[in-house]
């Protein structure tokens, strides 16, 4: 239950509430309001870092998708973190087979 209002949050903060009022306002309204004395140099930093943000707004939402379609329809139950590489698993197959060595 928890996690569903983290995911519904999520999505209205950061996949509707953030681009609509946010970004709209930054990218659309606020060139039309500073164009006759030009925007200031930081502007489109600042813009391009707000939209790198949106980017991963969307990222972690298909992450928490995708951990929700694993919970909940394929039921599977969740162990591992979908985040997490499998990179630790691969160690630990490693450290098993030079310890078989050894033996």
């Amino acid at each position: 239950m928890i996690f569903a209002a983290f995911a519904i949050s999520f999505f209205v903060t950061r996949l509707v509430i953030f681009p609509r009022y946010l970004l709209y306002s930054l990218l659309v309204e606020a060139p039309a309001i500073l164009s006759p004395g030009g925007v200031w140099p930081g502007y489109w930093a600042f813009a391009g870092l707000l939209v790198a943000l949106q980017c991963l707004h969307v990222f972690w939402f298909w992450l928490i998708l995708k951990m929700a379609w694993r919970l909940c329809c394929s039921g599977e139950s969740i162990e591992k973190d979908v985040r997490s590489d499998d990179d630790e698993d691969l160690l630990e197959d490693e450290d098993r087979s030079k310890a078989q060595k050894i033996d």
